[in-house]
């Protein structure tokens, strides 16, 4: 799994959120997700092989993502299980971590509206700027850019970044 996926996916998590469940990355076999409840990245993958075979999914705090990117020693990393404990890898690099026991919210309603809502005119629902910046510079990160916009959809319940087929990264709109 490439690190770039985990940057992103943290890009959009909570950090110190009462629900403390949201201050993590969840990893499945077929995506990387981070959500802190107001925006969400998700990026789909295709490659299930790294998860030990025991597990179908983890989520993992976001200490340790973070602690794990900034000494992260390759492009690539994978989940392993040494012992009773689970960590990080890359290039010889392992972060520790203890999972967080807790299940993951189930964001599949926003994913199905966006795929309703193919083709429908754009609304003017009001956005925080500080969060799609936020999410822009996660973005443009994620594909070695230093800058230059992504198209940002407009709805009335959410909006939402499609830099590719394989990426969605959801904000929440300003409540009044």
């Amino acid at each position: 799994m490439e690190t770039r996926e985990l940057a992103l996916a943290a890009s959009a998590a909570g950090v110190k959120d009462i629900r403390f469940y949201l201050n993590s990355v969840l990893i499945t076999r077929d995506f990387v997700l981070g959500s802190d409840g107001h925006k969400l990245a998700r990026i789909m993958r295709d490659d299930d092989k790294n998860l030990p075979d025991d597990l179908d999914k983890i989520i993992i705090p976001i200490e340790a993502v973070k602690s794990f990117l900034k000494k992260r020693k390759g492009t690539y990393f994978e989940v392993i299980k040494i012992g009773e404990q689970y960590a990080l890898q890359s290039g010889g690099m392992v972060e520790v971590f203890e999972p967080i026991d807790h299940c993951y919210p189930d964001f599949k309603k926003h994913f199905v509206k966006i795929d309703a809502e193919q083709g429908q005119k754009e609304c003017l629902t009001d956005y925080d700027y500080e969060l799609l910046g936020g999410a822009q510079k996660a973005i443009n990160a994620y594909l070695s850019r230093k800058s230059g916009a992504i198209k940002f959809v407009r709805r009335d319940t959410l909006g939402y970044f499609q830099p590719t087929d394989d990426i969605i990264y959801i904000v929440m709109p300003c409540r009044v």
